[in-house]
């Protein structure tokens, strides 16, 4: 969406869910009425045996165990967006089997609601990412340092004592800096995300059974699904606990969307 009322109600935003209850595994997509049938094509496109239907709204929530059973969260990026998560490219796992494994394992008790919420990024967001990318290799080439490598260490200061200073010349001779393995991956990783479309996401978890220990194993078995996403050079998800449980089954149910 474009124009005067995006920039004010914001942009629509859609929310594909994976949903367990009584023992079987349900994909849904929530979407505006007005994009019904891009999204149905899109699917049918993505899918060509999948058989979509309009149904009406689904409960994960617990009659037996009610707020006291239900449990859940939101997942939140560890580092910056500009750094992409693990993909199945560099991964070689297929990290949504995990993730079916771990719902799977439920029973008929428990109900479990995955929501993946996404709208179109601002335009910004790609610029910013490429900043990043040159940020890295600036800093590379003039030797600059943040945080704690800021400040000398105490080789440094010992090594200053007895080293004789550099003459200017010295230093215009120096050759800048090259990029590490490390460093050079993360650049280019970072500018091959700029290539696509940029996204804000929203990843919710709720789970509800008879008991509140029941719950969390089942939560812990889906956050741990979750870790296949993690790259460890580049970026990952990080799981917080809501601690308002009234609040995050109203945002569950009404797919808020901050």
């Amino acid at each position: 969406t474009k124009g005067f009322k995006s920039k004010i109600y914001g942009q629509r935003h859609l929310s594909f869910e994976i949903v367990s209850r009584d023992g079987l595994v349900y994909y849904y997509a929530v979407v505006p009425t007005v994009l019904t049938g891009v999204v149905r094509q899109a699917i049918a496109a993505a899918y060509p045996s999948a058989r979509l239907e309009e149904v009406t709204e689904h409960s994960v929530f617990s009659k037996v165990g009610k707020m006291s059973g239900t449990i859940g969260g939101e997942f939140t990026l560890k580092k910056h967006y500009s750094y992409p998560i693990a993909t199945y490219m560099e991964s070689k796992r297929d990290a949504s089997r995990a993730l079916l494994n771990a719902i799977s394992a439920a029973g008929k008790e428990d109900g479990i609601g995955i929501q993946i919420l996404i709208r179109p990024a601002s335009d910004g967001w790609s610029k910013v990412a490429v900043s990043t990318a040159e940020k890295i290799i600036k800093d590379k080439q003039s030797g600059k340092k943040s945080g704690i490598g800021a400040f000398l260490s105490p080789v440094d200061i010992m090594e200053a004592l007895w080293k004789p200073p550099e003459s200017s010349d010295q230093k215009d001779k120096d050759e800048p800096k090259s990029l590490n393995a490390v460093e050079q991956a993360a650049v280019e990783a970072i500018q091959d995300k700029t290539r696509y479309p940029g996204y804000e996401v929203l990843v919710r978890v709720g789970v509800s059974s008879n008991t509140a220990s029941r719950a969390q194993g089942v939560l812990k078995n889906i956050v741990a699904a979750f870790a296949l996403f993690d790259s460890p050079t580049f970026n990952g998800f990080k799981f917080t606990l809501s601690k308002n449980i009234e609040e995050l089954t109203s945002s569950f149910i009404f797919r808020f969307f901050p």
